[in-house]
């Protein structure tokens, strides 16, 4: 399990980084229609993928810089990219990919 581990959090990543990148040009946030509850929910909606987007990216790319040694570190945050992730990390970002995959199988002829 743990050989799969770092591939699975990857592919979970990319699933989530595609739907964020759906999500993020679905949204309205400049139309001028919008009520300014609409508009605060479309805002709301976009920062809540963009805090999904964040790790799906760390888990996309921490392979591939995974070689270049140690941890990256940007004022006082630390992104450690060399130990694989943890279980609590690959089941979560998982988990949405699961809803995510769930949600275009429910509705495909809307894509």
């Amino acid at each position: 399990m743990t050989d799969m581990t770092p591939l699975l959090h990857a592919t979970s990543g990319l699933i989530v980084l595609a739907e964020a990148h759906r999500r993020f040009d679905a949204a309205r946030l400049t139309c001028a229609s919008l009520s300014r509850r609409q508009r605060a929910l479309q805002a709301l909606h976009v920062v809540a993928w963009l805090l999904l987007a964040f790790p799906a990216v760390v888990a996309v790319f921490a392979p591939l810089i995974s070689v270049a040694g140690p941890p990256i570190c940007w004022r006082g945050l630390s992104i450690d990219m060399v130990t694989p992730p943890s279980t609590v990390d690959v089941l979560v970002l998982g988990g949405f990919a699961v809803m995510v995959v769930r949600d275009w199988l429910d509705s495909p002829c809307t894509r």
